[in-house]
């Protein structure tokens, strides 16, 4: 394949409080990098591609593949990672990059090291409940990367046989002693099992992730005014009395007090087509976040919401028009794109951690902007 031109960018991720800034030096071809980056040299797309694959198990890194045809750019590949920098030798002293046809470099590593290191971990010491992964693509999974990244230990549950061993894998990635159980969340001895093994394992607990959600398919198309009762009764069951059930199983073990993050969406508020009872559901969470934090706010535990922008998981693929929404969300958010799974994570860390200790019972949108549009 022609390298003649490449729109390369490798991006330092923004653990734990910002982005690093690229400076820019002089335009060459692609063709023309005599540079390695990460001890390869970027002489063919295959490497590239190779790179891309190992960033997966590196960090710090998100890697756009693009090349410029006479019609405009094409993305070929993109891969971001979440893992922390400092971990692993990714970054060589300098790194070249070409992105819009100019090459860019980022401050040498030793500076990005010494900064990182002069910062502990967010949530160093922190012990975590995650509910609600499904697969790699999933927001919760997010989240707990970023958790684990700023230094909590995790315990994660799983929803039936059909997803325990996606789940099984991906906690792995944490050490093969990571507690993995069964829940249900429509069953309180599930939930009162989950609490009562987590209290045995860890003694206390500081934060507790909610991203669960379910409708039955046919609810989610067609007219919101033909959802049957048990379709409304088993969306509420799920996706918002499971807050309030959880929270409960959770409050014992918060004894230092602690962080409850759930996740909702703008069809909570506006009218989302197809979206349905999920919406009047997720509207229901949003009003138990509020109550739940006035509640369980003399403990010291904060409970909040994060209203994401449209993310490509197994929940959203249920949703009729969900590709359109997509589109839709980056042609009118002010930032005019999606938001990105890792920046989902960032929001989580920030509201589990001492930056969040003031803010309870809110919703916080992470949505590049799209809630603030009136048209």
């Amino acid at each position: 394949m022609d390298l003649h031109r490449f729109d390369l960018e490798v991006t330092v991720s923004h653990y734990p409080t910002g982005a690093y800034k690229w400076y820019p030096v002089e335009h060459r071809p692609f063709s023309e990098i005599s540079k390695h980056w990460s001890g390869q040299p970027l002489d063919s797309y295959e490497t590239i591609l190779r790179l891309i694959g190992q960033t997966k198990t590196q960090t710090g890194l998100r890697v756009k593949i693009s090349k410029h045809f006479e019609t405009g750019k094409k993305i070929l590949a993109e891969q971001t990672s979440q893992l922390l920098l400092v971990k692993h030798k990714i970054l060589p002293e300098w790194n070249y990059l070409a992105r819009a046809g100019k090459f860019f470099y980022c401050c040498p590593r030793s500076k990005i090291t010494k900064r990182l290191k002069t910062m502990s971990p967010l949530l160093e010491g922190k012990l975590g409940l995650v509910v609600g992964v499904a697969n790699k693509r999933s927001i919760a999974w997010a989240i707990a990367q970023a958790w684990a990244t700023a230094g909590a230990k995790l315990a994660f549950t799983y929803q039936g046989e059909r997803l325990k061993e996606n789940v099984e894998e991906l906690a792995g990635n944490f050490g093969t002693d990571t507690l993995l159980l069964p829940c249900d969340v429509t069953r309180d001895e599930e939930i009162e099992r989950v609490f009562s093994e987590v209290g045995q394992r860890f003694g206390k607990l500081h934060l507790l992730l909610h991203s669960v959600a379910f409708a039955p398919r046919e609810a989610l198309e067609g007219q919101f005014v033909n959802t049957t009762r048990e379709a409304f009764r088993m969306a509420h069951d799920v996706s918002a009395y499971s807050l309030v059930a959880l929270a409960r199983g959770a409050a014992p073990f918060m004894t230092e007090g602690g962080s409850i993050t759930a996740m909702t969406y703008y069809g909570a508020e506006k009218v989302v087509p197809h979206y349905n009872v999920m919406g009047v559901a997720k509207a229901s969470l949003e009003a138990c976040t509020r109550y739940l934090a006035y509640d369980l706010g003399p403990k010291r535990i904060r409970v909040n919401c994060i209203s994401a922008g449209p993310v490509n998981t197994l929940a959203a693929r249920g949703i009729s028009g969900f590709t359109e929404m997509l589109k839709h969300y980056e042609a009118h958010a002010p930032l005019k794109r999606n938001v990105l799974p890792d920046e989902l994570g960032a929001t989580g860390v920030f509201l589990a951690s001492d930056g969040g200790a003031a803010i309870t019972g809110q919703v916080i949108y992470v949505d590049c902007g799209y809630q603030i549009m009136g048209m």
